[in-house]
Parts: structure tokens; C-alpha cells; sequence
């Protein structure tokens, strides 16, 4: 099943402001914008492609299980910030599947293996997502 995914994407949102956004395709496009913290500042979005087989990497950490549970969770009583934390996975198909996590910044969130889902999506575009911002700021330099 997680063979036909050809897209994942990671979305997290605190208080509706973006503070993660992933999205790696089997083709090798990346975007990404955010830290994924609850004090993101960050609000670029770089698009590009990776020479690294990013996408790959990340399917594989994709449990099979997850496959029967793909559903929206409510996790109640919230405390601290509205964290809601969107997983999609594009199929060859066109269908789309995935979770969608509401929470609370200082309550119990996504069940540990989801969390290190997103964590792998991060950790594997941090060094291209770095990059890009080098890049850009020197054809663009920060205003003082």
C-alpha cells in the first residue's frame, strides 16, 4: 500500500499560523517553510528539488497500520496553544489519504510514532531547507 503513496505531506498549524509545512513527491520536489516549534517566526517557503532520495526516506518510515486508522482526531481537553497537525499521502491513483491531529500545545498530542513521523520530514529537509536560505540570501541580502 505505501508503495502507490507518491506524496507526503506534513502540515502543521499553531493557532492557524503555519509552523511546519513539508511536502516531498517521488519526483524529488521539496517545499518547505517553518521549524514546525509553537514559536515559529519563519514564514518562507522554498520550492525546489532535492538530489537526495528524500521522498524514499521518508515513505519508508510510513507503519502499514497506520493504513486502517487514517481518520481526523479530536484529542480533548486541550491546554495552551491549537495545534492541528495534517499527514496526506497523494497515491498513484489521484486518492488522497492521511490523519488530521487537534490538539493542545500543552496536552497530550499525536500518538509517539506519528510525532516521529513528522520529526523524520523535518530532520530529512533541514540540511536542504538550510541551503535554500543560504541561497537566498545572497541574491537577496536581509534588510538591516
Amino acid at each position: 500500500m505505501k508503495d502507490s503513496i507518491q506524496a507526503i505531506l506534513v502540515e502543521l498549524r499553531v493557532d492557524d499560523e503555519c509552523s511546519l509545512f513539508v511536502l516531498l513527491a517521488e519526483d524529488g520536489l521539496v517545499n518547505r517553510q517553518g521549524t514546525g516549534t509553537v514559536d515559529n517566526s519563519e514564514r518562507s517557503l522554498f520550492v525546489g528539488r532535492a538530489k537526495e532520495p528524500l521522498f524514499a526516506r521518508l515513505r519508508n518510515k510510513i507503519r502499514p497500520d497506520w493504513m486502517a486508522h487514517q481518520r481526523a482526531y479530536d484529542i480533548p481537553e486541550k491546554a495552551g496553544r491549537i495545534c492541528t497537525l495534517r499527514i496526506l499521502f497523494r497515491h498513484g491513483d489521484g486518492r488522497e489519504t492521511g490523519f488530521r491531529f487537534r490538539y493542545g500545545s500543552h496536552s497530550q498530542g499525536p500518538p509517539s510514532d506519528i510525532c516521529d513521523f513528522v520529526n523524520a520530514a523535518v530532520r530529512l529537509t533541514d540540511r536542504w531547507y538550510e541551503d535554500q536560505k543560504v541561497i537566498t540570501n545572497r541574491i537577496v541580502p536581509p534588510v538591516p
